[in-house]
């Protein structure tokens, strides 16, 4: 039996980690360090890909392993692939955003190894055709993409291997073709790995085994290396690297329209693009639109010295994890991964408005969610806040800059938007606590109906009036409501007014409720959260909660020290539950955010009028006690 050639291509996938922990810097030396014994091995030959903030940690603690594994790229035994410095999917990006991504790893690359990347890695193995020019513009002469993604495009059903060139916009790249069902194997065991491989036809042409490392675990990433390391000592196998296997294989010939959905993003094996990420997951869409609408202000107010310290800070906001519908530490479905997504692009709104000097308010009516209907932008020093005009005047975002919290940011499993004042008329049978929280759940009673707008300014404030008639089934009867509805940013206090004026335009006399719910992003964590109403404290073992008469309710968050304060002009009633999630993980009751749903009773008369009133102020100081 000849010789199976195998590519290893070892990464360490990009882990949300939250709190960084004290024991990372010494997980980084440990990766390094047992990479380099594993080379001390003559027949170990290996690619390597690492997130940029690992590579800068090793340089400055592990350098005597660093030293080493510079021997080990000269002798042509360890090669360094290119790929982001966040290891983003760059097909959703702009493109001068990916060049900075690509030359900052690039550099930092040549900085430490005195090499440049030839080959491009992505850990989620995303690709369209686009990314052609821009790799190939960045120096790179190959990427790794999937062999079932090759497959698909020349219209092969058996196994595809080698690699292949494709062309667009007048830029070649190489394709190599990755084998992921060996990587599976691996992770399985040894056995099963050898098994796998020994089932290929015998050829010259060399597997290329993409190889993720548990270095999150010490004890996991020690059984990665031991295994690795008797994978090695296997006399069947010789080891290369991806460069190595391009210069000796011949070209299988071209692809032309080959993408890749991706993998480890949470999408369905039917999903075409990781662009359905967009429409999957309102919560990812909502980011992915915040980080355009942070880089398109910055590019059009800026100076290009200016514009590039933005970019650097926007990075950030591009990490995988951010972009990926999973849950725990990998994707948008853990709260903390929604909190610290929406503190980057908040940590970047606020170096725009520093560099461009902004002292006072703005306010923009533009297509900033790309859906082709407008939105209403408004900012003081403070506070930005996404009006949704045309969606029963709702908020979708309300972000705080000096805490750097995205106050509307729960997530619904179902796939609804989390909203902040969307409105409802209910009948008066529904007074009951469960009664009301099936009603909120299913948005029965809700109104959704456009609203027409006008725009004031006053030195206090910037206002945007809206008004409609909105039409609701109360009873089995259609009631007509003329609604006034008023949103008053402070041009100096983070501060929000929401005032409402409904006129009953129905015949008949109206008798129920009519309310408005806020969906807070927070999880159920012990002593994070604290809730005051009117002065008495409230925690998350207290909700579903519903409370008869309440004039101010308060939330404090103690890992950010924001707070909000909701008060009623007049004392409203107040349902406070949680929004829970999760249904397809182990933790079928994991807290998504609350909902707040603030409502008075009402009884109208035909052509009769109703008010409401709430002020809304965001803080950043000490939390209750």
């Amino acid at each position: 039996m000849s010789l199976r050639k195998c590519a290893f291509v070892l990464y360490a996938p990009n882990r949300f980690c939250g709190v960084k922990s004290s024991n990372l810097s010494k997980l980084v030396a440990e990766f390094h360090s047992s990479l380099k014994t594993l080379l001390h091995n003559e027949a170990a030959r290996l690619s390597l890909f690492e997130p940029g903030w690992m590579l800068e940690t090793a340089n400055d603690i592990a350098s005597k392993e660093i030293h080493s594994l510079k021997e080990f790229v000269r002798d042509q035994r360890l090669e360094i692939l290119g790929g982001g410095f966040h290891d983003p999917m760059l097909p959703l990006f702009p493109v001068s955003l990916q060049q900075l991504q690509l030359k900052k790893y690039c550099t930092l690359v040549e900085k430490i190894f005195l090499t440049e990347p030839a080959g491009y890695f992505n850990a989620s193995m995303v690709w369209e055709l686009g990314d052609v020019d821009v790799l190939a513009g960045e120096g790179f002469n190959y990427t790794l993409v999937s062999s079932a993604a090759l497959g698909d495009a020349l219209g092969k059903t058996t196994r595809v291997n080698g690699w292949f060139t494709t062309e667009y916009r007048g830029s070649v790249l190489h394709l190599m073709a990755a084998t992921n069902d060996l990587s599976t194997a691996f992770a399985t065991d040894t056995e099963s790995f050898f098994t796998l491989l020994n089932s290929f036809p015998e050829s010259e042409k060399g597997w290329v085994i993409p190889l993720a490392v548990p270095w999150w675990d010490q004890e996991q990433m020690s059984l990665f290396f031991e295994k690795l390391n008797s994978v090695f000592a296997n006399e069947e196998i010789q080891t290369w690297t991806c460069s190595h296997l391009l210069e000796q294989q011949i070209s299988e010939g071209k692809v032309h329209l080959m993408s890749a959905v991706g993998q480890d993003l949470g999408l369905p094996p039917g999903a075409l693009s990781c662009r359905e990420l967009l429409l999957r997951r309102p919560e990812i869409d909502f980011l992915h639109k915040s980080l355009l609408a942070v880089y398109r202000r910055a590019f059009d107010s800026l100076s290009d010295d200016k514009l590039t310290i933005v970019e650097n800070q926007i990075l950030s906001a591009m990490s995988p994890f951010y972009y990926s519908d999973l849950y725990g530490t990998c994707g948008m479905r853990l709260f903390a991964v929604r909190r610290s997504a929406f503190y980057e692009i908040i940590e970047a709104e606020k170096t725009v408005f520093n560099l461009s000097d902004f002292k006072s308010q703005s306010i923009e009516v533009t297509d900033y969610l790309m859906d082709g209907k407008r939105q209403i932008w408004m900012n003081n020093q403070d506070v930005s806040l996404l009006l949704a005009n045309y969606q029963g005047g709702t908020l979708r975002s309300l972000n705080h800059r000096p805490t750097g919290v995205n106050w509307v940011n729960a997530l619904y499993d179902d796939g609804e938007k989390p909203l902040g004042f969307y409105d409802f008329v209910l009948p008066g049978s529904c007074s009951e606590m469960n009664t009301l929280e099936s009603v909120l759940q299913d948005r029965r009673g809700e109104l959704n109906a456009p609203y027409d707008y006008q725009i004031q300014r006053t030195n206090q404030s910037i206002d945007v009036l809206l008004s409609a008639e909105q039409v609701t089934n109360t009873a089995e009867i259609n009631d007509i409501f003329r609604i006034e509805k008023k949103f008053s940013l402070s041009s100096s206090k983070s501060q929000l007014k929401v005032s409402y004026r409904l006129s009953h335009l129905t015949l008949l006399d109206f008798s129920g409720f009519f309310g408005t719910a806020v969906d807070l992003g927070m999880e159920d964590t012990e002593n994070t959260q604290t809730f005051s109403i009117d002065g008495k404290l409230y925690s998350f073992k207290d909700f579903p909660l519903l409370l008869p008469e309440v004039s101010k309710l308060e939330v404090k968050t103690r890992f950010s020290g924001a707070g909000i304060t909701f008060q009623f002009k007049t004392p409203a009633r107040v349902l406070i539950s949680k929004i829970l999630g999760s249904h397809h993980s182990a933790e079928p009751n994991l807290v998504q955010g609350v909902r707040l749903f603030f409502f008075r009773e009402m009884k109208l008369t035909p052509q009769d009028e109703g008010l409401f009133e709430i002020t809304c102020t965001l803080s950043k100081k000490r939390w209750l006690t």
